[in-house]
């Protein structure tokens, strides 16, 4: 029978704890893996395509940002309770929920030693992964030696300055996370030019495959591409919704231009796909580019008409 009159409040607060602590390790450890995948990149195993990497730091920035606060208030609240009533730091429900998340930690810290000595034995280690291996070790092992402290807080080791240290992390991987994801403008703006890319994109792939392939030439201006039946009307720039600029350059070969607000380094432009049959290159500076194309007959032959009955 617990004799230390714990209050549902108390539960509440545990719990809360033991909640925002777990969404607040995950997150800085998904911050700190994101730095290494943007800075020390792995050639054979790219994972920062587009701009996966930076929206994930975005997510994991908000969810700090709301969640890390909360859980120093809840703890520093407990802590204040404890000074107040050291009886209740024998809690039944305290020390339960401390040893739930010891266990935790622990058994984070034994998968990551797993994964180590398997990668190693797979000969797949690579600074990567090494760095990645000791964020998990750092958050892990950070949270196990603090609340295994807490259990005794009459020994508190380096329990406080351990805290201390862990909030230093996480106040500068929120800052090195505004770097890195860069200003709100800045993300607009960038969102609006790989709109503007994939409008050019539509615009080459109808150019090709439905007006060349149908008709053996290409047409004069984007005007001509306006189809009723298929209800195609040629997209224009989502800011200035003026019409894209296109030429055609010879009897297979034309280009299209577009006025960008970003460079695309770091964005989806500079990244191929296999479905993209042409191979084309999206990749531009901030200001006007033209994109160069030429049709190749034997990848897009010109479709036989069929007779009408």
């Amino acid at each position: 029978m617990d004799t230390t009159n714990t209050t549902a409040r108390d539960v509440f607060m545990y719990l809360l704890v033991v909640i925002t602590l777990a969404m607040s390790a995950v997150n800085v450890g998904t911050l700190l893996f994101q730095y290494v995948n943007l800075y020390v990149p792995d050639m054979t195993t790219p994972v920062c395509i587009g701009t996966w990497c930076q929206s994930a730091i975005r997510w994991s920035v908000a969810s700090l940002i709301v969640v890390f606060p909360v859980l120093l208030w809840a703890w520093k609240f407990l802590q204040r309770d404890i000074s107040a009533h050291p009886e209740k730091a024998n809690s039944r429900v305290r020390r339960w929920l401390l040893y739930l998340t010891l266990f935790v930690a622990g058994g984070v810290l034994i998968g990551d030693a797993v994964s180590l000595i398997f990668n190693w034995l797979q000969g797949e280690l690579t600074i990567q992964f090494l760095l990645k291996v000791l964020i998990v070790l750092y958050v892990a092992g950070t949270v196990f030696y603090y609340f295994l402290r807490a259990l005794d807080p009459k020994r508190p080791g380096y329990a406080r300055l351990v805290g201390r240290i862990a909030v230093g992390v996480v106040a500068a991987s929120l800052v090195t996370g505004f770097i890195a994801s860069g200003s709100p403008f800045a993300v607009r703006d960038q969102r609006i030019d790989e709109q503007r890319v994939a409008h050019l994109q539509e615009l080459q792939s109808y150019l090709v495959s439905s007006y060349w392939q149908s008709k053996g030439e290409l047409p004069t201006t984007l005007d001509e591409l306006r189809d009723p039946v298929s209800a195609f009307m040629p997209p224009v720039d989502p800011q200035t919704k003026e019409p894209y600029e296109y030429a055609r350059t010879g009897a297979r070969s034309f280009k299209l231009c577009a006025t960008f607000a970003t460079a695309s380094e770091g964005t989806i432009a500079n990244y191929r796909y296999p479905s993209d049959a042409m191979n084309a290159s999206w990749a531009h500076p901030a200001g006007k580019t033209c994109f160069d194309r030429t049709i190749d007959p034997e990848l897009y032959p010109v479709r036989q008409p069929v007779p009408v009955k």
